[in-house]
């Protein structure tokens, strides 16, 4: 891995940049062209991997690779497919330690550079199962490249599906990608058409249902900027492979409710009492956090198949502004705070946790005051025993906490980078995206055993530890991804 270094990166987090065309790995950051709202596309630097034909023939397969529908959208520059699940030949994951408790995989393997997209939780069997997105940019000529992102099964380490573009290049980037800043569930795909200056002009909605191996794309393809303008921001699959959006200056909630269509139907209209903020999503429910304006703290709403289809609230009240949210087939969890934003000065932080089934009037656990100062928190994950956050203090940048609900008990580990987490039964799973000039790029997913909890990292307890130590136990990103 050569030399550790423990530096501190920015401490601005995922979703806070722009989109712009995809790069394809000859340098520089990804682009901050398109609407604020967003991590950056898929970006690279210092040349990525080429592949010919002769050594990976499936990928170019006509009887493994189907053409996306809304054939108008496609050109010789700029062409989507989506995989037949069963030939794809991607090779397993292959763990090694890391440490105590941890394990590392690859995620490039051999395929050019790999760029962060999503990294979530979902129910399997009653179960909390977890899976990533990763997409792998490819290098086969010099002016062509392809973009497949792939969906990976973290506990077999297998790809379950895939999608694949592939482009002719302007400069450095390609005329179409899937823009990840979007995309916060590893079972989405949002495909953009990019025009003149690297700007998405179409996009298409999908989603992929794991227990049936089959795509829905929602049709037709949409212009980009919609009349509600801002509408593709913070998307959420709910039940069925759905999209829900909050959007607009006094945000609203609309969502993609028919399977196949891209018409858009309101769900919460504005409002000057509340405002929504954050999804997360788990089965057959959609849930999201909204701040008061005339009373302190927040709610949470839901919708989902589970209810008839109904918009209901999930929790009554939560005694701060929600930072983080997550779900999992038992819980709810994630952060709160007061302070003006969730991304600047929070006081009384905590953790907190509830169950699903305690109804409206169900009281959630809270954590210790963990933090006082400025102080970001992103991506939060929960299998109703522990929860996890990533977060970045002012004075230490980027790392996360893993916390037991049953005593709030705390471990703190230093991360270079903002990590996306999801939670399994057995394992904590991490992956952190690069924030300096190779933004977005991903080199590997960690995961970490809760069995051996009392091991990860180091006691938290309401004072950040010195990072470069924690090094030793964890070896940080050093500059030679």
């Amino acid at each position: 891995m050569g030399t550790v270094t423990c530096s501190r990166s920015s401490h601005v987090p995922p979703g806070a940049g722009g989109a712009g065309g995809v790069e394809t790995g000859n340098g520089g950051a990804g682009g901050d062209k398109a609407p604020t709202g967003g991590s950056s596309g898929t970006s690279g630097g210092g040349g990525a991997g080429g592949i010919d034909r002769s050594s990976e023939p499936w990928l170019w397969d006509p009887s493994i690779w189907a053409p996306l529908p809304e054939p108008e959208l496609w050109n010789d520059d700029c062409r989507a497919y989506e995989a037949d699940s069963s030939k794809l030949g991607f090779p397993l994951l292959d763990w090694e330690s890391c440490g105590a408790g941890c394990d590392r995989a690859d995620l490039v393997q051999g395929y050019g550079f790999a760029a962060a997209t999503a990294l979530s939780a979902h129910e399997r069997s009653g179960r909390d199962a977890a899976f990533l997105q990763i997409a792998n940019w490819i290098n086969y000529e010099p002016d062509r490249g392809m973009e497949i992102h792939r969906i990976i099964d973290l506990e077999t380490g297998a790809t379950i599906a895939a999608t694949k573009l592939d482009s002719s290049k302007v400069g450095q980037y390609a005329k179409c990608g899937a823009s990840s800043y979007t995309v916060t569930s590893a079972f989405q795909s949002l495909v953009a058409v990019y025009g003149k200056g690297g700007n998405p002009t179409k996009v298409l909605y999908g989603g992929f249902d794991a227990h049936r191996t089959k795509w829905t794309w929602q049709l037709p393809g949409r212009d980009w900027y919609a009349p509600a303008g801002g509408e593709t921001s913070y998307l959420e699959p709910g039940g069925g492979g759905q999209w829900f959006s909050i959007t607009g200056q006094r945000p609203v909630v609309r969502a993609l409710l028919t399977p196949g269509s891209s018409v858009m139907t309101p769900i919460v209209e504005e409002s000057r009492d509340w405002i929504p903020r954050i999804f997360a999503s788990y089965g057959n429910l959609v849930a999201w956090s909204e701040t008061g304006t005339s009373s302190p703290g927040s709610r949470i709403r839901g919708y989902g198949v589970e209810d008839g289809r109904a918009l209901r609230t999930v929790l009554d009240h939560l005694p701060g502004d929600v930072c983080a949210l997550s779900m999992s087939h038992s819980h709810l969890a994630g952060t709160l705070g007061n302070g003006p934003s969730c991304n600047l000065y929070q006081e009384d932080s905590r953790l907190w946790a509830v169950r699903r089934d305690a109804g409206a009037a169900g009281a959630a656990s809270l954590s210790p005051v963990l933090f006082d100062g400025w102080v970001t928190y992103f991506n939060s994950t929960t299998n109703g025993r522990f929860v996890a956050v990533t977060m970045a203090d002012d004075e230490r940048g980027w790392a996360f906490l893993l916390a037991r609900i049953q005593d709030w008990n705390i471990r703190y580990i230093p991360n270079d980078w903002p990590a996306w987490l999801a939670m399994d039964s057995k394992y904590l799973y991490t992956m952190a995206t690069r924030r300096d000039k190779y933004r977005g790029r991903v080199k590997e997913v960690r995961r970490y055993d809760l069995e051996g909890f009392d091991g990860i990292g180091a006691p938290y307890e309401g004072v950040l530890l010195d990072a470069d130590v924690l090094c030793d136990l964890y070896p940080c990103h050093g500059e030679d991804w």
